[in-house]
């Protein structure tokens, strides 16, 4: 079994199997294909990505106009699927970006796969990796 975070705090689950949720689970009334907010993250129903960038990084600009576009042709917002990050603001950012080992920007991360910009920097393989997320 593995470990879980929970209000920022590491919990064991239990040995025993329950039929029962936790308390603190049955306490809040989440309904399918609600929006719930993990630290930075973002789990829905759509496909949710994380754009982490840097306002002196001509390469975020061309990574976010080409992702902008993209998002456009396979029917997706861009308001609504991508939570930018910016690493010169935001110090949880920075702390996420540096918990994936990775220290430059542009990185798009979805669920547990993360693109740098060498991956996407070509549009074609851009829309190829936003469309193996989709659902």
């Amino acid at each position: 079994m593995g470990l879980f975070f929970f209000n920022n705090e590491i919990h064991r689950p239990q040995k025993t199997r329950s039929t029962t949720a936790p308390s603190y689970f049955q306490s809040a009334s989440i309904s399918p294909g609600a929006v719930i907010p993990i630290r930075s993250c973002v789990i829905s129903a759509t496909m949710k990505l994380e754009l982490f960038t840097s306002d002196t990084c001509v390469n975020c600009r061309m990574l976010k106009k080409n992702l902008k576009e993209v998002l456009k042709e396979i029917g997706e917002d861009y308001g609504g699927v991508v939570l930018e990050r910016n690493i010169d603001n935001d110090s949880d950012a920075l702390a996420d970006l540096l918990m994936l080992n990775l220290d430059s920007v542009p990185v798009i991360r979805i669920g547990n796969r993360v693109y740098e910009w060498d991956s996407v920097k070509e549009r074609e393989s851009l829309k190829r990796a936003l469309m193996a997320h989709k659902k």
